[in-house]
């Protein structure tokens, strides 16, 4: 995914960006597959750097925490970064410490190649437990079919440790009678 600086006359500029699963990849746990990405960027310049703020979205495939199925879903996110040349950025590093996300162009093509913090952003944005859907079943602790798609006859009793105390409380009572 790659931006040409040179393509706007003027700023601010505002472009979008869009790929398919052909060229746009993410090793990532858990993330099975990419179908399309789309990055919204707005574009600010200031003497020889570019301010960018970028919207993106992306259609992936993702494993169920719950149920270990793969389902498709967007991801929308934002990121913010800076294009600049190496050189304006070692001239202005001397001046301050900053912590953004640089991205650098070489040359006088300026094209930058978002790749990298696009696929970052992505990464991010991909839940810590995704869920299929909000009434995902999940596996039977016991024999490991997926409760979405079958029944299964095993039995199991749920208990809450915190009450056991009760639970032996009521047992000495009835005990004692």
């Amino acid at each position: 995914m790659k931006l040409r600086l040179q393509d706007f006359d003027t700023f601010p500029a505002q472009v979008c960006l869009e790929t398919g699963s052909d060229s746009f990849e993410i090793d990532y746990d858990g993330v099975f597959g990419i179908r399309r990405v789309v990055v919204d960027l707005d574009i600010q310049k200031s003497d020889d750097e570019y301010f960018c703020q970028a919207g993106i979205s992306a259609v992936v495939t993702l494993e169920c925490s719950r149920c270990l199925g793969q389902y498709e879903t967007e991801l929308s996110t934002s990121t913010d970064f800076i294009v600049s040349s190496k050189v304006t950025y070692e001239e202005l590093r001397k001046e301050a410490e900053d912590d953004e996300n640089y991205v650098f162009y070489q040359g006088e093509d300026q094209v930058v190649e978002l790749y990298n913090i696009v696929r970052q952003a992505i990464i991010l944005a991909v839940p810590m437990m995704p869920i299929c859907s909000d009434n995902c079943r999940g596996l039977c602790p016991i024999c490991g079919t997926n409760l979405n798609l079958h029944e299964c006859n095993c039995h199991y009793e749920q208990i809450n440790e915190r009450w056991n105390g009760l639970k032996d409380l009521k047992n000495s009572l009835t005990k004692k009678r």
